[in-house]
């Protein structure tokens, strides 16, 4: 776990948000701020799909932009944040999209 308390992070956002809007998470371990080495991912499952994109590092935060297929299907969306280095996996956090249905569909 790479946030404090093992807190569930639950991000609301609108149906088809994507563009300005950007996703940044402070990473912890044990309590204290983690700075990851190798590389840092978004993974997630929607209902109709998948969806895969790179994230930046600086220090002890990882940012992503929030792209489309993201905020495409309304409703729960189960994410991870996935650190590597080489093949191996050296953290994960869970955290959940809460995608609220667009009422005037997509623009």
């Amino acid at each position: 776990n790479l946030i404090p308390n093992n807190d569930i992070i639950v991000i609301p956002v609108s149906q088809y948000d994507t563009g300005e809007d950007r996703l940044v998470f402070e990473l912890y371990k044990d309590n204290s701020p983690y700075t990851p080495s190798g590389t840092a991912k978004i993974q997630g499952t929607r209902p109709h799909g998948t969806f895969e994109h790179d994230m930046t590092i600086s220090g002890n935060k990882v940012t992503c932009d929030l792209y489309a297929d993201m905020t495409e299907d309304a409703g729960q969306v189960k994410a991870n944040i996935v650190l590597t280095e080489g093949d191996d996996r050296t953290g994960s956090q869970l955290f959940f999209f809460s995608v609220q249905k667009d009422a005037e569909g997509e623009l």
